[in-house]
């Protein structure tokens, strides 16, 4: 369960996880409207080992400068990294889908045919 909270023109929305800021809908201020933009799947190949990691999220601009500056403890040793696919995908849930996809076996043999 959710609740909502106005503040200045935002929604803040309380999760399980957290909460998300949202803005009011110009047209009906009591509807949020995602600030953010769409959800990511991203596959990086590190240059210097070749390996691959997949990720999701919304951002994968600054998620790659994030893994090559070596932000993240699972890509650190990897650096430097290069984006060699990515996807959007409307919502959260679809992105997370895709991304265990690809970290399966029958995932990975498709990630194995993409163009490096």
């Amino acid at each position: 369960m959710s609740t909502t909270q106005r503040i200045d023109g935002a929604v803040a929305v309380a999760t399980g996880r957290g909460s998300k800021m949202r803005q009011a809908c110009p047209s009906n201020p009591t509807i949020p409207t995602t600030l953010s933009r769409m959800f990511h799947v991203y596959v990086l190949r590190s240059e210097k080992t070749g390996r691959r990691y997949v990720g999701s999220l919304q951002d994968p601009e600054k998620r790659l400068g994030e893994h090559n500056n070596g932000q993240s403890l699972a890509t650190r040793h990897g650096a430097p990294w290069k984006l060699i696919h990515r996807e959007e995908f409307p919502t959260r849930s679809e992105a997370v889908r895709r991304e265990r996809f690809y970290k399966t076996g029958k995932g990975r043999e498709a990630l194995d045919q993409l163009p490096d």
